[in-house]
């Protein structure tokens, strides 16, 4: 039995303080005590190289440098004909105080470039309602640039863009009367003045690192603009032009 912790000589658990153990031996066999050697409750020694990378260290990965390379070799996509459908992220702002009331007017629009990789469109349906058919269904987009556009952008999150967006905030949300949509455009190859529908983004962009690329999934509205780029709900005349 080890000695007692109370320092009076007596034998450990005869004064009601519980005995002093001895250190334990380290279980890699190194001779050191447990607290002085890197070993996991397992037993298994863990190398100091494995770890994880330490702030700013992800910017000058190989994957992360390589990024650019990856941006110019999808741009051959693009000259081959094989990205038919351009993507844009669109900011309105309405007159009222909320969405849907007054005017709308487009504050800003960003094109997706390179021309990302948009899925088969065959998702897109027709839904019959009271006034007419409503496009309903969702679609998925790849291979957007990681090096032009973070998760904030691509969410619609543009601070230097909406006064008052705080995006230090526990739920952040654009506020109103700001809306932000996507448009996916055909580009023209079927007449200069080509459908734009208008999507919402379903789900919080995903970083596929390993491809360099951001994946997310857009889901139709209503809403969208004209054939002449032209909101049905902007000011009447020339300068309802957007």
């Amino acid at each position: 039995m080890g000695a007692c912790a109370c320092g009076k000589g007596c034998a450990g658990g005869q004064c009601g303080t519980p005995p002093e153990l001895p250190p334990q031996a380290c279980l890699c066999g190194c001779g050191a005590t447990a607290p002085a050697c890197r070993v996991s409750p397992t037993g298994w020694r863990q190398p100091s190289s494995i770890r994880p990378l330490r702030p700013g260290e992800a910017g000058r990965t190989l994957l992360s440098r390589l990024a650019p390379v990856v941006d110019r070799a999808r741009q051959l996509n693009t000259r081959f004909g094989a990205r038919p459908y351009r993507v844009f992220l669109n900011w309105t702002l309405w007159g009222g105080a909320e969405r849907g009331q007054g005017f709308e007017r487009l504050m800003q629009r960003v094109e997706i470039l390179p021309t990302p990789m948009v899925a088969s469109l065959d998702n897109v349906l027709f839904s019959p309602w009271h006034a007419g058919i409503l496009q309903s269904g969702s679609l998925k987009v790849t291979e957007v640039s990681v090096v032009a556009y973070g998760e904030d952008v691509l969410r619609g999150f543009d601070a230097k863009l909406i006064p008052g967006l705080d995006l230090c905030a526990g739920n952040v949300s654009i506020p109103e009367p700001w809306d932000f949509f996507y448009e996916v455009v055909e580009d023209g190859r079927a007449g200069s003045m080509p459908d734009r529908p208008r999507f919402r983004l379903a789900n919080v962009p995903f970083r596929n690192a390993e491809k360099a690329q951001w994946e997310f999934t857009l889901e139709r509205t209503d809403r969208q603009r004209q054939r002449d780029d032209r909101s049905y709900f902007g000011e009447p005349g020339p300068r309802g032009a957007k």
